[in-house]
């Protein structure tokens, strides 16, 4: 079976509002192409559950059902679409429902390279020789001002403690999409991908190197247990619902294709692993991987990294705020404060106009220097 695994956790809240599905190319092959999902909801009373599991069923239904585009990411930039006109037309329908929303993260492990799609917080990481570091970008006001912490204008602690730091610059709520990271990264024998919803924040990055470190031979779900474990030893009186799914990649390529997909899921109110009833592929696409026809045009300069997806489109930089602590950006969405529950989302305008989201394509580099052997 492919080595991956998901697990969830309700932490201090009431409600569970995360969500997350894995889509298996073939169930029994550790070489299988895998579809993982992962939605963190926002609305308050049943409008953040709501959220995150509607947008979860209706990608996974557009990528494997109704998406013809012949290369993974513009099928992932399709789903991502329908998804949000998922969320816009229940909240067109149900009143009760203003002011939800969710992040998600979609990422297709093909055979060495993880191609993904990511609105809001929700963090990929990639580990890597006892290395750790995220991969896709931070839509929250805390990313932006990770920007000034780098440039050497702000400290971290200074950016960890800013009032607006939770709030999103970017989520799924009916409306445009304002930002939209679209990206890929090569992975090696050994690799680790964890995805996570932003209850994981109760962990430093040490530790999750550590606990991935110590558990790491005893597979996935092993170690989503103790990264879950760590967190709930914690015991932080305001802990978010935590999510994790976790790939361990054998490098040995993919599956073989026209497999039927099958999936491993949990929506949201739900905290265990459940094996689900397969979904049909999409005639003729040959599973999640790129076809064989048509042959592939040269990309444009600078596209290298992407190879066969897409050259993402460059996001038009966002203004530099001049100060240490400069007025934030106004954001579609918020997320938790350290202690209060999650605010709402803003409610979607009816019917928006549909215009293109702006492509975060910056390269993601594949020689992060390594530290220490993870075995």
């Amino acid at each position: 079976m492919a080595q991956v695994h998901g697990q969830q956790i309700l932490g201090r809240r009431e409600t569970q509002e995360d969500a997350f599905d894995i889509i298996l190319q073939n169930e029994t092959d550790p070489r299988s192409d895998v579809l993982m999902l992962l939605a963190d909801g926002m609305g308050g009373h049943a409008g953040g559950e709501v959220a995150s599991g509607l947008a979860l069923r209706a990608f996974a239904h557009h990528f494997t059902q109704v998406a013809r585009a012949p290369r993974p990411a513009d099928r992932l930039q399709e789903a991502l679409e329908a998804a949000n006109e998922a969320i816009r037309g229940a909240l067109a329908r149900d009143a009760s429902l203003r002011g939800m929303g969710c992040t998600l993260i979609a990422a297709i492990k093909l055979p060495d390279r993880l191609v993904w799609v990511s609105v809001g917080d929700s963090a990929i990481y990639l580990l890597r020789r006892g290395t750790i570091r995220r991969i896709n970008a931070d839509h929250s006001i805390f990313g932006e001002l990770m920007t000034l912490v780098e440039a050497g204008r702000m400290t971290r602690a200074e950016a960890a403690s800013h009032p607006r730091r939770n709030v999103l610059r970017s989520a799924l709520t009916g409306g445009p999409l304002t930002l939209v990271d679209l990206n890929s990264v090569t992975l090696e024998p050994g690799d680790v991908v964890l995805i996570a919803s932003d209850g994981l924040d109760a962990l430093s990055e040490a530790e999750v190197v550590e606990i991935v470190g110590e558990r790491f031979r005893a597979g996935p779900r092993a170690v989503t247990e103790a990264l879950l474990a760590a967190v709930e030893r914690k015991a932080n009186p305001s802990q978010d619902n935590t999510s994790v799914i976790l790939y361990r990649h054998a490098g040995q390529g993919a599956a073989p294709a026209r497999t039927l997909p099958r999936r491993l899921a949990a929506t949201a109110g739900t905290g265990a692993v459940l094996a689900l009833a397969g979904l049909a592929v999409y005639a003729g696409m040959g599973g999640f991987s790129d076809p064989p026809a048509p042959p592939t045009p040269e990309p444009p300069r600078g596209a290298a990294e992407m190879r066969a997806i897409p050259a993402p489109v460059e996001e038009a930089p966002a203004a530099k705020p001049e100060a240490a602590e400069p007025p934030p950006p106004e954001g579609p969405a918020a997320k938790p404060e350290a202690q209060p529950e999650k605010p709402s989302a803003p409610e979607a305008s009816p019917a928006p106009a549909r215009r293109p989201a702006a492509r975060e394509g910056r390269p993601v580099k594949d020689d992060a220097p390594a530290r220490a052997d993870e075995t």
